[in-house]
């Protein structure tokens, strides 16, 4: 069995914020044609606090030293890669 490539994204349906790393898998797999919608009013509270939850969840789990502290710049930086893109880059 072989391994899906590191920058593969395998189709089907994502509800899912478009950030940068989400567009560089877009960008990565020229194949894949991506259908973008607006997010609704009544949605975006939900959709964005769910986005900032996955968020510090995956920067603590990358930032967490072997004694429990958080590497506070790394967070950071692990961060800045998350933004949220107002404009596709289709």
């Amino acid at each position: 069995m072989s391994m899906p490539k590191e920058n593969s994204l395998p189709a089907g349906l994502y509800e899912a914020l478009l950030d940068e790393e989400l567009q560089s898998l877009i960008d990565a797999n020229p194949d894949l044609i991506p259908t973008l919608v607006a997010i609704d009013d009544e949605a975006s509270p939900h959709s964005y606090s769910q986005f900032i939850g996955q968020v510090i969840k995956q920067a603590l789990r990358i930032t967490n030293t072997p004694n429990g502290n958080i590497c506070w710049s790394a967070l950071s930086h692990y961060s800045e890669k998350l933004r949220v893109i107002s404009k596709p880059n289709l």
